[in-house]
């Protein structure tokens, strides 16, 4: 299974009333229609034919969001590659059709595609890049940056205030199969209801909405609105690759990035970068202003590399195989 949840194309516009629903979504996803339509002043059925627009045109998801590791996927790396002989869009599409991989996007600069593998275990993660990537057509080469941790995700796009960013601080707890099935039922429809849930996963509604709550009230995930930056008008996105200074920890200096506006993700890892970030600008004037006044003003940045976003983005929030447990080390596709 692998499409695109959003294409680089130019999403519809937003209205100030679109943003307010959209913002009390991602505080919760799951808010009823009754309760959406009090605060917003309009009727419900207002607020229902709305999202659903909102949804079926690719500018909103709810789904639920947390950490890979409560699912048993504790090592994260982001894969950069260089590819010949074949068009990059044909490749990163079948990048995107494995189950490992969530994210793949086409970018200038030293690296033509990018791609988040989300594994097991370190002997996992080489027998994906080795066995599945290298030897896909077309990747000439391909270099692996291993996830020390994810130190700060911004899924709400600048949309709310900051208080929607998730710190991926992972906890400590156990997850079962029903607790896998119902994030996989609520991985196709985050407002989908209790007693739909208990049905395809044969329990009771009790249950569902007790287990729901645990999860929750961890910190393992939550259910909430993931939108289209594009809708915002955030028409530039990069990532940058950072270099700490010797005598400055990585921690400070992610910190620091977490704090700019633009920055949408921050990753400590190894290899030639120390930290990848992610910027989501409006346009090429507003990144230029973001690396050279905001992300080099940092003390302990040493360099900063960016690689432009040039299309297509492919992003899967949660995979099927992770929900069910499968594998991920082969080379499944296009199921």
């Amino acid at each position: 299974m692998s499409e695109t949840r959003w294409g680089l194309q130019r999403a519809v516009g937003l209205s100030d009333l679109d943003r307010d629903l959209i913002r009390m979504l991602q505080v919760d996803g799951r808010r009823s229609y009754a309760s959406l339509a009090r605060s917003l002043g309009i009727p419900q059925r207002q607020v229902q034919k709305r999202l659903k627009e909102l949804s079926e045109s690719g500018v909103v998801y709810i789904i639920p969001v947390g950490d890979p590791s409560v699912l048993g996927y504790r090592t994260l790396a982001m894969v950069g590659m260089r590819a010949r002989g074949r068009p990059l869009a044909e490749i990163a599409a079948d990048l995107a059709d494995l189950d490992e991989i969530d994210y793949v996007n086409l970018t200038a600069g030293r690296f033509d595609l990018w791609a988040q593998v989300l594994c097991r275990d370190l002997g996992e993660l080489h027998a994906t890049v080795e066995g599945v990537i290298r030897v896909l057509p077309g990747i000439e080469h391909a270099e692996v940056f291993p996830y020390l941790r994810v130190h700060y995700q911004e899924a709400a796009f600048r949309v709310p205030d900051r208080g929607a960013a998730l710190t991926h601080v992972a906890p400590e707890m156990s997850i079962d199969d029903l607790d896998r099935a119902i994030v996989a039922a609520l991985s196709t429809d985050g407002r989908l209801p209790f007693k739909e849930i208990a049905e395809q996963v044969g329990t009771s509604e009790t249950q569902v909405r007790r287990r729901l709550k645990r999860l929750e009230g961890s910190g393992a995930l939550r259910v909430m609105a993931i939108t289209n930056p594009l809708s915002h008008g955030l028409e530039t996105i990069a990532r940058l690759a950072i270099t700490v200074a010797p005598a400055h920890t990585f921690t400070a200096v992610a910190d620091a990035l977490s704090e700019i506006e633009a920055i949408s993700y921050v990753a400590v890892c190894t290899g030639r970068y120390d930290i990848f970030a992610e910027a989501l600008c409006v346009d090429v004037d507003e990144l230029s202003t973001v690396i050279d006044k905001q992300v080099r003003a940092i003390e302990g940045v040493e360099r900063c590399e960016s690689f432009v976003h040039l299309g297509p983005l492919h992003y899967k929030p949660l995979l099927p195989a992770m929900l069910h447990g499968e594998p991920a080390t082969s080379t499944r596709r296009g199921r």
